[in-house]
């Protein structure tokens, strides 16, 4: 999401720019919406635990003879390992991408951004699959036939 919006209005952020604001000052908007957009699934998760779904580590703590209020504590320590896990994880991709479409003087490289053609995982994977496979085959081969042609040479 944030790649895409900087890709669909590079001419804001470099009107930002033009006004003085930094290069973090000139992504603002864009930073903030790809941060809500990435947290939310996750936020209407915590809002829902334990009404709706009890986590499988709590119901086996229960079952296995621990105190449902220290199986319960056990579940929220996972579960805000994870909550920190993935905010950490979106405040740096979003960190590191933006960094990227800077130059070392703060300038905005627009010519970084691509518009990259998106694929379906499974197709990817398999496109992916059928080249490694017909590198290592062709190489195998190729290999075969070097080592016909060095005994050839052999007296």
């Amino acid at each position: 999401v944030f790649l895409k919006s900087v890709y669909e209005n590079p001419s804001l952020i470099e009107d930002r720019l033009a006004r003085g604001a930094s290069a973090y000052e000139a992504m603002g908007p864009e930073i903030t919406s790809s941060i809500n957009v990435a947290m939310t699934p996750f936020i209407n998760n915590m809002r829902v635990l334990g009404l709706v779904a009890i986590p499988g580590l709590m119901t086996g703590q229960i079952l296995g003879g621990v105190a449902p209020e220290l199986a319960a504590k056990y579940q929220l320590i996972i579960f805000y390992m994870n909550a920190s896990a993935t905010t950490l994880s979106v405040f740096c991709a979003i960190y590191l991408s933006c960094h990227a479409l800077f130059d070392d003087d703060g300038r905005f490289c627009r010519w970084k951004l691509c518009r990259r053609v998106q694929k379906d995982v499974l197709t990817s994977f398999f496109i992916g699959g059928k080249d490694f496979f017909q590198n290592l085959c062709n190489g195998a081969l190729k290999r075969k036939a070097a080592s016909r042609f060095n005994e050839d040479e052999k007296p």
